[in-house]
C-alpha cells in the first residue's frame, strides 16, 4: 500500500481560553511540527479528516510533544502543507474545524512553547513569578 505524507505545524492560542476558535488578533504560540502518513488516495484527501487525525494524535498521553506543550484545544490552529509554498490553516472549534487565514495571526516571540508561554503570562499579569 502506498502512502502520502503530510507535514503540519501546530499553534496554541493564548487568547481564546478554550471557548472559541481562532479570531483575528489572537496571539499564537508556535507548537509542534511534524508529519503524518496516510493511505494514498488518487481522488485527493479530506483535509478536515486529516485535521481530526492530527487532533487525535495530539490529545493522547503519548503525544509526540507531550513534555513540551499542551494538548490541542479549542482555539488552537493546525496548519497542513498542501503543496508548494501553500499551507492551509484550520482552527479547532467546539465541534469540528474551520478554515482560517494565518495572515491575521500574531505570533508570540520565543524559541520554545515554554518560553512563549512564560512571556504571555508575564504580559498578562504585569510580571511576577509564574510559580507563585
Amino acid at each position: 500500500m502506498t502512502t502520502d505524507t503530510f507535514h503540519y505545524r501546530l499553534h496554541h492560542n493564548a487568547d481564546s481560553h478554550y471557548m472559541r476558535g481562532f479570531a483575528r488578533g489572537d496571539r499564537l504560540l508556535r507548537g509542534y511540527r511534524g508529519s503524518v502518513e496516510v493511505p494514498a488516495r488518487p481522488e485527493g484527501h479530506d483535509l478536515l479528516g486529516l485535521c481530526s487525525l492530527i487532533f487525535a494524535r495530539h490529545n493522547h498521553d503519548d503525544r509526540p510533544d507531550g513534555q513540551q506543550a499542551p494538548s490541542l484545544s479549542i482555539g488552537d490552529v493546525i496548519e497542513v502543507h498542501v503543496g508548494g509554498m501553500r499551507w492551509d490553516a484550520y482552527t479547532v472549534e467546539p465541534v469540528g474545524f474551520r478554515k482560517v487565514s494565518m495572515d491575521e495571526a500574531k505570533y508570540v516571540p520565543g524559541a520554545t512553547y515554554l518560553e512563549q508561554a512564560a512571556l504571555v503570562y508575564e504580559r498578562d499579569t504585569g510580571g511576577g513569578d509564574a510559580q507563585g
